[in-house]
């Protein structure tokens, strides 16, 4: 269980977003309708984060610092890299709301997060993503960033741990996912729920898995 994130817990947590998009993209890409139905929120939101850790690796490679950069220098290479690697709406959304998490810790010069700093993070990530889409909707990965933004504050303003932050995050994104149906008309019809949030509430299960060593559903 971490107290704080390092540079070494961000690359990993960044793999594990990688490989948990990987393994549920065709789920997420079924569940795409909204707001166009065309199938390709999972595959886009995997792509995306596929081809920004490509790029990290490669520029840190070729600098020699690959596995040793600092978390500002892993944040600085990982906003530019996620930004020009978005792929659809759904990619552009997730490249603001991790440049938002990395600008927070860029402009903290932080060599670490805990559990205060991880919470301004998601908010400040969840505040880029609303800011970015011209005519935001409600029932999309716009309201579940928020929800598990809101929880995690209000968990760090408690006192709570890292992993209590990345906890309640995770529980509010879940709940705030499983009540976009009722949001918009277009996934109610459909019976499934918003595919850019579900791809957020992985993106918060690997922030979780990162800290604790497990997933949020597992056993103690």
């Amino acid at each position: 269980m971490l107290d704080v994130l390092t540079a070494a817990d961000a690359r990993h947590w960044a793999l594990l977003t990688r490989a948990a998009l990987a393994a549920r993209r065709t789920e997420i890409d079924a569940l795409n309708v909204f707001p166009v139905p065309d199938g390709d929120t999972g595959t886009n939101l995997y792509l995306t984060f596929d081809a920004a850790i490509d790029e990290v690796v490669a520029v840190h490679e070729g600098a020699g610092i690959l596995g040793t950069a600092s978390l500002v220098r892993e944040c600085h290479t990982l906003k530019r890299a996620i930004l020009l690697s978005a792929r659809g709406n759904s990619g552009v959304i997730v490249s603001q709301i991790v440049g938002g998490i990395c600008d927070v810790v860029i402009e903290a010069d932080a060599e670490v997060v805990d559990a205060p700093l991880l919470a301004a993070a998601f908010a400040r990530g969840a505040a880029a993503a609303r800011a970015c889409v011209a005519h935001p909707q409600e029932g999309t990965i716009l309201t579940v960033a928020d929800a598990g933004a809101a929880a995690a504050v209000d968990a760090a303003n408690r006192g709570g741990s890292l992993a209590d932050v990345a906890q309640a995050a995770v529980d509010a994104a879940r709940a705030a996912l499983a009540r976009t149906p009722d949001q918009l008309e277009a996934l109610a019809r459909a019976g499934v729920v918003d595919a850019g949030g579900a791809g957020c509430v992985l993106m918060l299960e690997s922030f979780h898995r990162a800290i604790t060593g497990r997933w949020t559903d597992d056993e103690d």
